[in-house]
């Protein structure tokens, strides 16, 4: 893959390949719409809140928006937690080996996550179509639009799962894929 250059913050040129830019793109895609939905419940909540106690009216689809939203940022964030190397791991027992034995754990334990991932995946998205034929309560949409964040969820998981395994088969040692990527 060919390089491509740009301006670093500091002036220097920084040097990125086309794949980086890519993978630039899916992470910011992905914060925006955490963001996006983070700030969406905040206001469908807080509206929700002056609307009943206020002027005594409630806005009920409003809830079950919040509700809904609220899923697919659960998925989508557990995503970008899993993107920062934040969900749990026991790395003090794999730091206790030596760095050969550490990798290969490391590769290990990742390629176990990666079987799970795509199992639930895979079940998840059966789920999602099953639930197709049902409407929510108040909003009357498709619940496939709810129970589509679990296999959307997944599949980011497992390509940053992916991407760490394809570092960790490289030889970088850390479970941040941002530390790997400063690096190159």
């Amino acid at each position: 893959m060919e390089p491509v250059r740009a301006k670093a913050v500091d002036g220097r040129t920084a040097v990125r390949t086309k794949e980086l830019i890519v993978f630039r793109f899916i992470d910011r895609l992905l914060e925006f719409a955490c963001s996006f939905l983070l700030v969406e419940i905040v206001v469908f909540l807080f509206a929700n809140v002056l609307a009943r106690y206020v002027f005594a009216i409630s806005f009920h689809w409003a809830d079950e928006m919040v509700r809904y939203s609220f899923t697919w940022l659960a998925f989508l964030s557990g995503a970008l937690v899993m993107r920062y190397g934040g969900h749990m791991a026991m790395d003090m027992f794999t730091d206790a080996f030596p760095s050969r034995i550490a990798r290969s754990l490391r590769i290990g334990i990742e390629l176990a996550v990666i079987v799970f991932l795509v199992v639930l995946t895979i079940y998840s998205w059966q789920m999602a179509q099953i639930a197709e034929g049902q409407r929510s309560s108040t909003l009357r949409i498709s619940m496939i639009y709810v129970y589509l964040s679990a296999p959307v969820g997944c599949a980011f998981m497992l390509y940053y799962s992916l991407r760490r395994l394809a570092g960790f088969v490289m030889g970088h040692d850390t479970m941040k894929l941002d530390e790997q990527e400063a690096a190159q």
